[in-house]
C-alpha cells in the first residue's frame, strides 16, 4: 500500500493505468490548488523499483479523467472534461512528462463521464493505420443529453452522437475487444436503465444499442471489461 498524494486531493474520480512491461503505474486525479475554486488535474507515475509517486503533468482545469496506456509505444493517453471552457480535452506523454493538450469537442458543456480506450494497429475493426491513430473516447454531452464518441485518425479528431434517445450517456465506460470492436456501457437517465452500445467500425459506423437491465433504477457507476475470449462483462450499481 502506498499514498499517492498527501496534499489534499479533491473529491472526484481517480483513473489508473499500467504500461505493457509493467514498469510504470500511472494515476491521475482531481485536486483543488491553493487559492483556486475550480478543480485541476495532476498526473503521477510510480516505477517498479519502488520509487515514490512523482508528478509528471499538471492541468489547471479539469475533472472526469480517463487514463490508459498505448501498448504499442507505451505512451499514456488522457481524456478529461476541461472545466473552464466545458470542453472534451486530450493529452498524451511518457514517463518524462507530456506533450501538451488540446480540445476535441468544443460544443457547450461536453466531455464529462469520459472513458478512453486505445485502438492499436493489431485491431482491424477500430481503424488505426499507425501508432498515432490510437484513441477512442466515449463521453456525455450534458447540453444535448446524448452519449457521444470521439476517435482519432491521421486527419485529426472526429466525433459523433451514439445515442440521443432521451437523456443518456452518464457513467459511460468503453472497452475494445481483440478485433477492435467498440463496446460502451452507460446510464440512461430518463428511464433509469443500464444500456450498451457496440460498433465494429472505428470510424463513423452504425451502432447496435440495447438495454441490459431495466429493473428499478440501475446502471450508474458502471464499468465494462473484455476478457481474453472477447466476452463482455459489465458491473454497475443496482
Amino acid at each position: 500500500i502506498s499514498t499517492i498524494d498527501e496534499t489534499g486531493a479533491a473529491p472526484g474520480p481517480l483513473s489508473i493505468a499500467i504500461d505493457k512491461p509493467e514498469n510504470h503505474l500511472y494515476a491521475v486525479y482531481p485536486t483543488i490548488p491553493t487559492g483556486l475554486s475550480q478543480e485541476a488535474l495532476q498526473l503521477r507515475v510510480k516505477d517498479s523499483s519502488g520509487n515514490d509517486w512523482n508528478a509528471i503533468a499538471n492541468y489547471s482545469s479539469g475533472n472526469w479523467p480517463s487514463l490508459t496506456v498505448n501498448q504499442e509505444n507505451n505512451r499514456w493517453m488522457l481524456a478529461f472534461h476541461e472545466e473552464s471552457n466545458e470542453d472534451l480535452v486530450v493529452s498524451d506523454g511518457d514517463v518524462n512528462g507530456y506533450g501538451g493538450w488540446g480540445a476535441v469537442d468544443e460544443n457547450t458543456n461536453v466531455g464529462s463521464y469520459v472513458s478512453n480506450a486505445i485502438c492499436t494497429t493489431q485491431m482491424p475493426n477500430c481503424g488505426a493505420v499507425s501508432q498515432t491513430d490510437y484513441r477512442q473516447i466515449s463521453y456525455y454531452d450534458e447540453t444535448a443529453g446524448d452519449l457521444k464518441r470521439a476517435w482519432h485518425t491521421s486527419g485529426g479528431w472526429n466525433y459523433q452522437t451514439v445515442d440521443s434517445q432521451g437523456d443518456v450517456g452518464k457513467w459511460t465506460s468503453m472497452a475494445l475487444d481483440s478485433q477492435g470492436t467498440i463496446h460502451i456501457s452507460y446510464y440512461d437517465i430518463s428511464n433509469g436503465d443500464l444500456k450498451y452500445a457496440t460498433s465494429t467500425s472505428g470510424n463513423a459506423g452504425s451502432w447496435q444499442i440495447s438495454t441490459i437491465d431495466s429493473v428499478g433504477a440501475v446502471g450508474m457507476y458502471n464499468s465494462i471489461a473484455i476478457d481474453s475470449n472477447d466476452n463482455v462483462h459489465i458491473s454497475y450499481s443496482h
